[in-house]
């Protein structure tokens, strides 16, 4: 059975890599692809595939930028930011040098560009844990960003938590919650919270921090996180629970304009 010929578009794309040997004739043969074919997402992300293996940083992150601002919707794309964004969580096994390629493909990248990939890619996610992961590390990198998305964040680990088959205070929710997200969010001045909801908060903040004290050293719980049978994820104690349970008084105690001083004094 006879092949079918290929595309213009595919053809310039083979002769691209027929001469990777070469590579001032391979970015030639790119470089008239991307001049003929500007839409073709396939030649622009042979163009990155082409610079990541020759590890040039510089030229990836520049293919990398026009592919998210003009095919923001490919899925290969995402593939990509995602192993890219892996490597920055060290969430990812790969070899040191690959690693850090990708690390400084993205710091590469123009401030507003990182900031642009990091927050499509959480809202890209579907699984409430992982999009949680990616937005607090938006606003660990991105401080300016808590005001859009500090208070969200709260309210969707509230309501996973709350439609969940969860009972127990020690779960993988309300860790994120308490020991990531609400350290963050408290310490932004421009972050405005119901007083309702700052007590809501505590009152899970207390719960959470001494329920892990009081359970015996070492002890492992097995908590459902998902309606999948047999999805689980094993919840330990945190490591400072009385330091994550002070800095949080510490920072309602700013919401609220208590004076901790006050608060504590011996009568």
């Amino acid at each position: 059975m006879s092949q079918s010929p290929m595309t213009d578009e595919e053809y310039l794309v083979f002769k691209a890599k027929e001469a990777q040997k070469d590579e001032f004739a391979a970015k030639t043969w790119l470089m008239i692809a991307r001049t003929l074919y500007p839409q073709n997402f396939k030649i622009h992300f042979e163009a990155y595939s082409m610079h990541k293996l020759r590890g040039n940083e510089v030229e990836a992150a520049r293919c990398l930028e026009l592919m998210f601002l003009k095919f923001s919707t490919e899925a290969n794309l995402w593939q990509e930011v995602r192993m890219i964004l892996d490597c920055l969580r060290q969430e990812i096994t790969l070899d040191a040098t690959s690693s850090k390629f990708l690390r400084d493909v993205y710091y590469s990248l123009s401030v507003d560009i990182q900031r642009g990939l990091l927050l499509t890619a959480a809202e890209k996610t579907t699984e409430t844990i992982e999009h949680c992961k990616l937005v607090i590390m938006l606003l660990e990198m991105f401080p300016e960003c808590t005001v859009q998305q500090g208070l969200k964040l709260v309210d969707t680990l509230l309501m996973a938590e709350k439609h969940s088959n969860i009972t127990v205070p020690v779960n993988s929710m309300r860790r994120l919650l308490v020991c990531d997200i609400l350290p963050v969010v408290l310490k932004a001045p421009s972050v405005d919270i119901p007083h309702n909801i700052l007590y809501r908060l505590l009152h899970k903040s207390i719960e959470f921090c001494i329920y892990s004290i009081i359970r015996p050293y070492g002890f492992e719980e097995r908590i459902m996180t998902g309606p999948s049978s047999g999805l689980w994820e094993k919840i330990t104690n945190p490591e400072t629970p009385w330091l994550n349970l002070g800095g949080i008084v510490e920072g309602m105690s700013q919401k609220f304009g208590w004076d901790l001083g006050l608060v504590f004094k011996s009568k």
